[in-house]
């Protein structure tokens, strides 16, 4: 989600600064950018990861804090002595 973000954070950025720089008076007309397929792109780009993202996030199973039943350890049988040889 966050590489998301960060696509449209910086296609969004892009798009306003040409729109700012063409409706700009001082801006010459034969240098006034307009929306590209690039930006588009982009757009695209940073929803699909964004949607991508957001699936990959709710797919994913919660961490559930199960513990298993405590079992005894066997007690050991006392030795009487005769185990050694």
């Amino acid at each position: 989600i966050s590489i998301g973000l960060a696509v449209l954070v910086a296609t969004a950025w892009y798009g306003n600064r040409i729109v700012q720089e063409f409706y700009d008076p001082m801006t010459p007309v034969n240098a006034r950018y307009e929306f590209g397929q690039a930006l588009f792109i982009g757009w695209a780009a940073a929803s699909l990861c964004l949607l991508g993202g957001a699936l990959l996030c709710c797919s994913c199973p919660r961490k559930t804090t199960s513990y298993p039943t405590p079992r005894p350890y066997p007690k050991p049988a006392p030795s009487s002595g005769k185990d050694y040889v």
